[in-house]
């Protein structure tokens, strides 16, 4: 008899408790004053751990507000919003006041991972053969081990940094492997970063070698395996127990790939100057570790032409199926009906709050069709037609004057005599856009229709890691390592990825590239702008900015236009400026955990 058959449409085949946060798809856990020792005989219960890990999974969700972005707290973008908790970062971050901590959440996700494989061996999967048994066994195990290590990744990323009274070392966060109890010491002293990393690594790829690299019927699809592994062959497996273990129902859930893609991000931030002295990874490690992603999907040769702008392919998104991706997107929600994103940043015009608005900063980094940046003598750029002869990637982003939107493809007039209230106001009143412009990446811009009288809704996800973002971290540490244009021992060099992600959009004859084409610091200059570019509005420049040493504070600044048909004045203002301090390249540990214990140090200047 499989134990799992009873509840597996319920919690395995939906991909909206697979690919989304997991809300309401898990018999409720431990809290519920129910032993343990309950999940050895059920093992949807048990199951029922990582799906708790889900829940917490540390992206922005289409289900929560989409201006809570840490792109809101850098110099991408700037709000409307006067309250919003990321636009106070930019003056007033306090440890009493942080939106960016994962702490609770990730640790508390961590927790009931460790339950889960603490207990593993004790809970009977299956019992119709031991084959399908340890199958079960294995995956359940790997994919926690994927949820842990992502977990403390981002607990990593978030509060690593120096300890206040060190020696100015950037250390980890306490590392929790097994399942805490009321026996407990939780007055831990934080251990090397290099320790947490290390740890890390070990989950992952520990996880590798227990997924497989994509879960599927066997010859379902094209990562699927053509057979039953041969290791489980051997215990007497057969082909419908490899598919009830990791076959069509578990699409979505955390497999090989995802744990080879965590791993390649890991590498990359621990190896970013700000981390590298004390995290015992290289960037040679770093490119070691992205090019054993993509090599799985054919290294350059799978870089998707159409990725640049997936998220306006809303037809597409529209009708396929949740165990679908869009080409390009590795791991994503699941899809849910909503117009939640286009009420909260169309224009007012089209019956929206305007809220995130991108800045001139993050505009002016789009270069021109030619590849020039624009203040390049060579790039044509026109101050007076500055939205002319631009990367096609800027009107995919953002709404500029004079862009169209909405179902009636209504002109949006941002001027600051605008007859509408679209223009621009740095006093944020109605909805207005601050900075001149409005995000549309994201959007279904001119699809949705927000009119009370004819709303329209349509499906959307979030994706949470994409193929781009994995090569550009093998081009960012390639270029590092190798050069910008030598391949090293892999088959692709930084200058070749750069050139293809920018040639997909339709930057061809790029004058530009060839010419810095053995130049490592303009090529690293590059590559961090294509970051920006590609993953704009997703949750990277924050923290990229940050590992990258770069500086912390930054003059936002916005477009002001004035005057009439042809004869229009443009401005750039200042909007807002950013006030970090030095110290706040490193997020705070929560102040009431330093209360609580003693030996968790806080991080260096937190305390003033």
């Amino acid at each position: 008899m499989n134990i799992l058959n009873h509840k597996i449409a319920l919690m395995l085949a939906a991909t909206a408790m697979v690919m989304t946060s997991c809300e309401d798809m898990f018999e409720p856990a431990p809290e519920n004053l129910q032993d343990v020792a309950i999940m050895y005989q059920k093992p949807d219960f048990a199951y029922g751990m990582i799906g708790n890990s889900y829940r917490q999974l540390p992206y922005m969700s289409i289900w929560s507000r989409p201006q809570n972005s840490t792109d809101l707290a850098c110099d991408d973008a700037y709000s409307n919003e006067s309250d919003n908790a990321y636009i106070k970062m930019l003056t007033a971050w306090s440890k009493e006041n942080d939106p960016t901590t994962k702490w609770v959440d990730s640790y508390n996700a961590i927790q009931y991972v460790n339950i889960l494989l603490d207990n593993i061996d004790l809970i009977v999967w299956d019992t119709s053969s031991d084959a399908l048994n340890q199958m079960y066994k294995d995956h359940f195990r790997g994919e926690a081990l994927v949820h842990r290590a992502l977990q403390f990744f981002y607990l990593l990323r978030t509060h690593a940094g120096p300890e206040e009274g060190g020696d100015g070392s950037v250390v980890g966060l306490p590392i929790h492997i097994t399942q805490e109890t009321g026996a407990t010491d939780f007055n831990q002293s934080r251990p090397p970063l290099k320790d947490c990393v290390a740890q890390i690594m070990s989950d992952l790829n520990e996880a590798i070698d227990l997924l497989p690299y994509y879960f599927g019927n066997i010859r379902g699809n094209k990562w699927a395996p053509t057979s039953v592994p041969e290791k489980y062959l051997k215990m007497g497996a057969k082909e419908v127990d490899y598919n009830n273990a990791n076959g069509d129902s578990h699409i979505g859930q955390a497999c090989g790939q995802l744990a080879l893609v965590i791993r390649a991000q890991v590498a990359l931030w621990a190896a970013s100057p700000a981390f590298a002295a004390y995290s015992g990874v290289t960037y040679e490690d770093a490119a070691k570790y992205a090019a054993a992603a993509v090599e799985k999907i054919g290294m350059l040769d799978g870089l998707p032409m159409d990725e640049w702008n997936w998220y306006s392919r809303y037809e597409e998104i529209h009708t396929m199926s949740n165990r679908e991706n869009p080409s390009g997107v590795i791991w994503r929600e699941g899809t849910v009906d909503s117009n939640n994103w286009e009420a909260d940043n169309f224009p007012p015009s089209l019956y929206g709050k305007g809220r995130i608005n991108p800045t001139q900063n993050l505009v002016d980094a789009f270069p021109m069709a030619n590849g020039y940046p624009i203040d390049d003598p060579n790039s044509g750029y026109d101050e007076q037609n500055p939205y002319a002869n631009r990367d096609p990637r800027l009107k995919e982003a953002i709404l500029c004057n004079g862009d169209k939107a909405g179902v009636n493809d209504e002109v949006i007039n941002t001027q600051i005599d605008s007859p509408t209230n679209d223009g621009m106001n740095v006093n944020r009143n109605e909805g207005s856009t601050t900075t001149g412009y409005y995000l549309k990446k994201h959007l279904y811009i001119s699809a949705i229709n927000l009119d009370p009288t004819t709303k329209t809704s349509m499906k959307h996800f979030y994706s949470r890691i994409r193929w781009t973002e994995i090569f550009l971290s093998y081009a960012e540490a390639a270029n590092e390592v190798y050069g910008p244009d030598a391949k090293g021992p892999y088959s692709m060099s930084a200058y070749d990825i750069v050139k293809k992600i920018r040639t997909r959009c339709g930057i061809v004859d790029d004058a530009y590239l060839e010419s810095i084409r053995g130049d490592q610091g303009k090529m690293r200059d590059l590559i961090r702008n294509e970051r920006r570019l590609e993953l704009c509005f997703e949750n990277q420049r924050f923290y990229d900015i940050r590992r990258w040493n770069m500086p912390l504070q930054a003059t936002l600044y916005g477009m002001e236009i004035s005057g009439s048909g042809s004869s229009l004045n443009y401005k750039v203002v200042e909007v807002a400026k950013s006030n970090y301090e030095e110290y706040q390249r490193f997020g705070a540990i929560p102040y009431g955990e330093t209360l609580k214990y003693s030996n968790l140090k806080q991080n260096a200047g937190w305390n003033k």
